[in-house]
Formats: structure tokens, sequence, C-alpha cells
């Protein structure tokens, strides 16, 4: 009877321990699909040209409807995006922090119209934002080495394709290092 209950305890170690890495593997990166409402899609991705979709952009750019993360933020937390780890070093944003975060990725000047290919795997930051009911109503992968990109949820067109401009990535790499010395 002991032989059946190390097994069944070995079993629901194992359960965990692959549940664990299951969640922060998903956790971490974009494993959903997320949904673009048809009138987001007809503004800003049903043209024939490239110009005509950046001129769409344009348009809306401080436009509050698209403001980023489009909910009332309580509280931002930084996560460097590592196996296992994120959750254990996240830093909660200071209130100067988060609102100086949200005027950077609500600010065009910060991108660039530049597009590359990137995994959100790769990159080594994320920022949420949380309503006051403590909701992840935002998610921002930051992908600065050697790469300069950004991916969020919900979509900006102040972030135009998510590329970096030159004053974007030192104004983020400043952000991010006043943030991992608070």
């Amino acid at each position: 009877m002991k032989t059946i209950w190390k097994i069944l305890l070995v079993v629901f170690i194992i359960i965990i321990i692959v549940f664990v890495i299951v969640s922060d593997v998903l956790d971490r990166g974009q494993y959903y699909s997320t949904f673009t409402p048809k009138e987001e899609m007809i503004e800003f991705y049903m043209h024939k040209t490239t110009e005509e979709q950046e001129k769409a952009f344009e348009k809306n750019f401080g436009n509050e409807k698209y403001s980023f993360p489009r909910e009332q933020v309580a509280e931002v937390k930084l996560f460097r995006n590592r196996f296992l780890l994120s959750r254990l070093t996240s830093k909660t944003l200071s209130k100067s922090s988060k609102s100086e975060v949200i005027t950077f990725f609500n600010n065009p000047v910060n991108f660039d119209w530049g597009e590359t290919t990137w995994e959100v795997t790769e990159s080594e930051y994320i920022l949420r934002f949380y309503n006051k009911e403590d909701k992840e109503i935002g998610k921002i992968w930051l992908c600065l080495e050697g790469c300069g990109m950004t991916k969020s949820i919900p979509f900006s067109p102040n972030m135009k394709y998510g590329g970096l401009s030159e004053t974007g990535k030192k104004g983020i790499e400043k952000i991010i290092n006043k943030i991992l010395t608070e």
C-alpha cells in the first residue's frame, strides 16, 4: 500500500511541475488569439496600400478612443521575460513611472513605421497594466537588445507597427533603467 501512495505522490508532483511550466510559458508568451473589433479592422487594416494604412494610423494619433491601454490604469508591473522567474522578479511601478510609461506608449514620436519579424518570446521585458479590480487590461512585450520592437495588447495606432524610433529606444531604456533602480 505504501508503494501506491509513493507512486501517486510522485505523479501528483510531476503534474504540478508540468502545470507550473506550461502556465509560465503560456503566460509570458502570446499563445492565445486576440479579437480585433470589426470597426478597428475596417479603420486600420482594410487598405490597399501601406501608405493608406499609415494615413489611417496617423489620423488617429492622439485619439482617446485608441489610447493605450484604453482603460484607467491602477497599477503597472514590469517583468523580466525569464523562464519560471518572471513572477518572482516583477517590479511594481511607482505612480510617476506608471505615468511616464503610459505617456511613452501613447506618443507616436517614440515609434517608427519599420517592421521586423520577431517573436514575443525574444522580448527581455513584459509590462502588464492592471485596473483597480486587479484585472490585466494591457500587456506590452519589449524586445530591446538588437531588436527595438514592441507588441501591445490592445493595439494602439500611436505605436505604429511596434518598431521603436531612435528617440523611443533611448527613452524606453532610460525608463526601464529608472524602474529597475527604484
